[in-house]
């Protein structure tokens, strides 16, 4: 039987090993600190939200808000689809045994997990821990090998994922990436398409966006609320910047498609960001988006 890699690894990590606790704990320290000694930083513990000016690169200052519960939200959510994908391909992959060993293990670690949120206070003010748990029992429970219809409604979940753009940053003279700057210059794109040129939807999560440069699989889109052409522009111009595609059997295009939604939650397609070239009504829209090469280092 070969070895597995957790299915539930994020959550036992979250929930049994305490990481929930301790990120709650170091984000009110870290935000209540900096209010105690600048009063640019609002921090409402009660909200556990925080408000703060942010400096972009042409020194403009940009309104962050920033709550923690939201934080968590937009993570679970994520790591659940996640986490469907690696149960599914554990129910449906090898022999029956092992299948059913599997499927023996995910609910036990899963109803384990669900005990213990149960008994700690501290998870009802983050519900959507103990939602993402009885998802994952109910998805386990419908493909277990253990039921005895087998399989039913096979999920399209493995075989559609495509991996996201990939940036990030390496200094001069090192081939090792420098994460936070990574994550900096990543930021200051998020704010200048969603705060600056309105281009991506406001409710957008700078977790979420820095999810589409991370180089892994596309679990939730970024919701578009530009045009075509200016998705198209926008990626042209931040391309240069951008790892090489991990997959040449996909296109860039196609990358890009998988990577945004229009603002009503269809689908691009690579077809629709391939042909859209400027015209002169659209050219000064254009030119707003310029400089975006520049903000990714």
């Amino acid at each position: 039987m070969k070895k597995r890699k957790s299915a539930l690894k994020y959550f036992i990590r979250l929930i049994k090993l305490g990481e929930l606790v301790r990120r709650r704990e170091g984000f009110h320290k870290e935000y209540a600190g900096k209010a105690s000694v600048n009063s640019d930083v609002k921090y409402y513990e009660d909200t556990e939200t925080v408000e703060y000016e942010y400096m972009n690169h042409d020194f403009q200052f940009i309104q962050v808000v920033e709550n923690f519960g939201q934080i968590i939200y937009s993570e679970v959510a994520q790591k659940l689809k996640k986490c469907q994908v690696v149960i599914y391909d554990g129910l449906t992959s090898d022999s029956l045994v092992e299948r059913q060993a599997f499927a023996r293990q995910v609910t036990k670690d899963v109803d384990s997990l669900i005990g213990i949120v149960a008994g700690q206070h501290i998870y009802t003010k983050y519900p959507c821990v103990s939602t993402a748990l009885a998802e994952i029992k109910k998805f386990v429970t419908a493909h277990s090998p253990l039921q005895p219809n087998d399989l039913v409604d096979v999920p399209d979940l493995v075989d559609s994922t495509i991996v996201s753009c990939h940036y990030k940053y390496v200094g001069v003279g090192t081939n090792k990436e420098d994460k936070a700057l990574t994550r900096h210059y990543l930021t200051e794109l998020f704010h200048k398409l969603r705060d600056e040129l309105r281009l991506i939807a406001l409710d957008t999560s700078v977790e979420d966006f820095r999810e589409i440069f991370s180089g892994k699989a596309v679990l939730k889109p970024v919701t578009w609320i530009g045009t075509n052409k200016q998705l198209r522009h926008v990626f042209m111009s931040i391309e240069p910047k951008l790892m090489p595609l991990a997959n040449d059997r996909v296109g860039k295009w196609e990358t890009v498609a998988a990577c945004f939604v229009h603002r009503n939650g269809d689908s691009f397609t690579a077809k629709q960001l391939q042909s859209t070239g400027l015209t002169r009504k659209n050219a000064a829209k254009m030119s707003e988006n310029e400089d975006l090469g520049s903000v990714l280092r």
